[in-house]
């Protein structure tokens, strides 16, 4: 088996070499700027750590950010940090093989070519989110975990780090840390059946090695934060939820339970639908007899998770201040980082079900995947067809990167029928699982088509990258600056988003800091042009004038115009 593994190695490292390379043409063809609040503070975050500064924003934790902060030894410091996104999320990929050999899966390089196809890999990294680096970690701790008996002292040392750097990588990984380390900690008194020669202290010095790595992360991090002025509860992530007990309501908790538990049948149907297809065999004791420890271990460990992360989800958007008095989104990345795990949880399924010599009992496997097609129908009209609740428009992709595919019902009906096909295929008793996975193969790349098209059309980031290079050509750097900018195109929501258009310019290094906004009734109002401050005009009309900047958002052409003390006639 372990030369097997071997062979995987040339092949594991030239998939994610070609994961990588192409992300990185991707996110700096695509990339225009910051799409959500959390990119900028990650950004000032890392700018700090470089400059050797006090940390700003402990909500977010540092790791994340130091790995960015390298980016600013560039010039185009922006591209160095989605290329630097483009290499971490890759490493999903090893990350997932990994687990899946440490979960005696014995195709762990499908699971890994699987894990190459998420929709995040389109998503994420042209965002500066935290995402990009936690998801690797997460599924590098769980496999960890999972082999407390075979670790080293090496490898003990290792799950130590990994622990604390996953944890000050994105506090979500808290409600996960005492699980994976009460596996790891089983895992290492079991032995799985080995003849026991270690001692006490031998068999016990691992663990306090894991402890002394997780401690020594921590450590370093206290007396930083510290140093900035921030207390101990707020370094170790407690308490930043926001959610508000006064929001908190039976009638928002049941909402909520529906909505996320839609999430998780949509985003992981096919592993669902191979599960119920195993799930009614075992009742079979030759069914039975195929787990080994290993295998419960991990069956265990992945549904710990999963019920964990749906309550941490819930818990939070039920009790959250922006989700009243009109609920605005879910939170599907609460739930991301567990992809990777539930396509080795399907790889594992399929094994099973395809290595069995026992009889297969095809009605109560008919029974088992229908409900599971009647729970898709009802879980994407919940979350879509305002089936239950009168939801409005609450979801933001990059939140919802498993399933906002799905939102096209063609798409949802595509992957019925990729799911009818895998069922068909098993039935007819197909045992070659490279043949079985290619439905799901082909499923996932129409995810990532439809998320790549969506992606491409979130180009709003690049008004404030371009108004910043205008601002930087302007001789007053310290004086008023007022910005018109006229009713169309993308410009219309400006002034009602003034705070995160300031935001967005000090993102591009705007050195103002006296910014107003205002809309126009018109782009060729001459009398708004009159002021003693700095006056730029962005607008999608061409003026007799030379522009300061001109670019393109979504096919339309803009213009950035210096109008302060310009002839009124221009505008005529």
């Amino acid at each position: 088996m372990n030369n097997l593994y071997d062979k995987d190695i040339p092949l594991l490292a030239l998939m994610t070499f070609v994961l990588f390379a192409l992300k990185a043409i991707w996110v700096v063809a695509i990339s225009s700027g910051p799409l959500i609040p959390d990119e900028l503070l990650y950004k000032f975050n890392a700018l700090a750590i470089f400059s050797f500064q006090k940390y700003p924003h402990p909500h977010y934790p540092p790791v994340y950010p130091a790995v960015l902060a390298p980016a600013f030894f560039f010039k185009h410091w922006y591209e160095g940090m989605l290329i630097i996104n483009a290499f971490l999320s890759s490493l999903i990929v090893p990350a997932t093989w990994f687990l899946a050999r440490s979960a005696s899966v014995r195709h762990p390089l499908i699971a890994a070519l699987l894990a190459s196809l998420l929709p995040m890999h389109i998503i994420y990294p042209d965002l500066l989110y935290s995402e990009n680096l936690f998801v690797p970690l997460f599924v590098l701790a769980t496999a960890l975990a999972l082999r407390g008996s075979k670790s080293s002292l090496i490898e003990a040392l290792a799950f130590g780090f990994v622990l604390g750097i996953a944890h000050l990588t994105r506090y979500l990984f808290l409600p996960a840390l005492p699980l994976l380390f009460g596996v790891w900690l089983y895992s290492v008194s079991s032995n799985e059946g080995k003849v026991v020669t270690e001692n006490l202290f031998e068999r016990y010095c691992r663990a306090l090695l894991v402890l002394l790595a997780y401690g020594l992360v921590i450590g370093i991090w206290l007396f930083y934060g510290w140093a900035s002025g921030f207390a101990s509860t707020t370094l170790f992530g407690f308490g930043i939820s926001g959610v508000q007990a006064k929001f908190a309501s039976i009638d928002s908790f049941l909402m909520y339970a529906a909505a996320y538990s839609a999430y998780v049948i949509l985003a992981w149907f096919m592993v669902l639908v191979l599960l119920s297809v195993w799930a009614v065999q075992i009742n079979n004791k030759q069914w039975c007899i195929q787990l080994d420890p290993v295998h419960k271990r991990f069956l265990i460990l992945a549904s710990m998770l999963l019920g964990c992360y749906w309550a941490v989800a819930v818990q939070h958007s039920f009790g959250a201040s922006y989700n009243y008095p009109v609920p605005m989104r879910i939170v599907g990345r609460y739930l991301l980082h567990l992809s990777p795990i539930m396509l080795v949880v399907g790889v594992w399924t399929l094994e099973r079900i395809t290595e069995s010599k026992a009889p297969f009992r095809k009605m109560k496997a008919f029974i088992g995947a229908g409900a599971l097609f009647g729970l898709a129908l009802l879980s994407w009209c919940i979350l879509f067809h305002k089936g239950i609740w009168g939801f409005t428009k609450w979801f933001e992709d990059p939140y919802m990167a498993d399933v906002i595919a799905l939102i096209s019902f063609p798409v949802f009906l595509l992957q019925l029928f990729a799911a009818f096909v895998l069922l068909t295929m098993i039935f007819l008793r197909k045992k070659e699982i490279r043949i079985l996975v290619l439905p799901i193969i082909l499923l996932m790349l129409v995810f990532l088509a439809v998320d790549a098209r969506k992606m491409q059309s979130y180009q709003d980031g690049l008004h404030y990258r371009e108004f910043a290079q205008a601002a930087a050509r302007l001789p007053d750097q310290a004086g008023t600056l007022r910005i018109l900018c006229d009713n169309k195109g993308s410009l219309r929501t400006w002034s009602d988003e003034w705070l995160w258009v300031y935001a967005r310019m000090k993102f591009w290094g705007v050195k103002q800091n006296n910014i107003s906004i205002q809309h126009v009734p018109s782009a060729l109002n001459s009398e708004l042009a009159v002021s003693s401050s700095t006056v730029l005009l962005l607008t999608m009309t061409r003026l007799d004038i030379k522009p300061l900047r001109k670019y393109i958002v979504n096919g339309e052409q803009y213009y950035i115009y210096r109008v302060d003390g310009i002839n009124p006639k221009v505008f005529l």
